[in-house]
């Protein structure tokens, strides 16, 4: 690990990483022995199967393989998203359904994008609807991959969309969701998710899996929370003695990898 550019663990920084500045990295590497991974992109299960003779394992936390192979549906990762609402809330679900047709019924209008920026206090005018579909499709994926204790970010966004003033409409009630997740702001950013300046955001794109071989290993570890909805495509049975899967009902992503508290329900 260089800490020239790791800051420690309260950064999303990998657990492992590896810039050329260091030492040879077998050596860096067998000092570990254990490989893991907090993220969705297969970090430890890629760098232990590139690296088998150095390290004793992995542990692969929230690793979608099976959608390289196409034998899960497509659909799985949204269906655990609305699954994850539906079971905190079936009226906040209900509203957050409806609202798609509903932003679409007042983007129609010809002065609707300007209503809907006022009414979503966008920093910004809406150019078109899916700019406000795609950010409130980005906040509701990130709260179900991240709805782990104690913030439990799927009831942030419910409670504010159900306890939203009496009488508000469907957009209200979303807006109140918005208000809740993001805190209380002047205007909002529409464009927070695909803030291509952020480095974080560059970082994921840098390091976008351009191929996947099909290698083979053993002694991994496959762990997975079924509230993440990286778990759709995730091996959630055992596949031989050495290659075996763990898997928490109410575990949300790489929750696994988080120290343990009283709050984590197994």
């Amino acid at each position: 690990m260089n800490f020239q550019y790791w800051s420690g663990p309260n950064t999303s920084a990998p657990i492992f990483v590896f810039f050329g500045a260091e030492e040879n990295i077998d050596d860096d590497v067998s000092a570990i022995g254990f490989l893991t991974d907090n993220a969705s992109h297969f970090k430890a299960l890629l760098l232990y199967i590139e690296y088998p003779h150095i390290a004793s394992g992995a542990l692969a936390s929230s690793a979608p393989i099976l959608y390289f192979d196409d034998t899960v549906p497509q659909v799985g990762f949204y269906s655990i998203v609305s699954k994850d609402f539906k079971e905190t809330s079936e009226s906040c679900y209900k509203t957050i359904s409806e609202s798609w047709a509903e932003i679409e019924k007042v983007a129609s209008n010809p002065d609707g994008l300007s209503i809907l920026s006022k009414k979503f206090k966008t920093c910004t005018p809406l150019k078109r609807s899916s700019q406000l579909k795609d950010y409130l499709d980005s906040m509701y994926i990130e709260a179900a991959q991240f709805d782990h204790p104690p913030s439990h970010l799927v009831s942030i966004v419910c409670d504010g969309i159900d306890g939203a003033p009496q009488g508000s409409d469907v957009l209200g009630r979303i807006f109140g969701g918005v208000v809740a997740y993001q805190g209380e702001y002047s205007c909002y950013d529409i464009n927070y998710y695909n803030n291509l300046n952020d480095q974080s955001s560059l970082a994921w794109i840098w390091q976008d899996l351009k191929l996947m071989l099909h290698r083979f290993a053993s002694n991994i570890i496959f762990s997975n929370g079924l509230r993440d909805p990286y778990s759709s495509g995730g091996v959630l049975e055992n596949i031989s003695d050495s290659i075996v899967a763990v898997s928490t009902i109410n575990g949300s992503l790489s929750l696994s990898l988080k120290i343990p508290n009283k709050e984590i329900v197994d």
